[in-house]
């Protein structure tokens, strides 16, 4: 079976409204502290994770968490 990836961080974030510059800033943060120890394992490009996984997931969180600090 084969997986759908996401195109990029840019991509996911403007699938939910959050500017691509303030996620992408927000994952090299989440990746210096430890948070994303999965980065480490992605084919060779940038954020380019399977849709479903748990990385993606992980991302998703970092997402939700920006959209709320911006309605706060």
């Amino acid at each position: 079976m084969r997986r759908e990836y996401i195109k990029s961080a840019a991509e996911l974030a403007r699938e939910h409204g959050v500017p691509p510059k303030t996620f992408r800033d927000a994952l090299r943060k989440a990746k210096r502290s430890g948070r994303l120890p999965w980065r480490e394992a992605i084919d060779g490009s940038r954020y380019r994770v399977p849709r479903g996984s748990d990385a993606h997931e992980d991302m998703l969180d970092i997402l939700r968490t920006l959209a709320d600090q911006a309605r706060a």
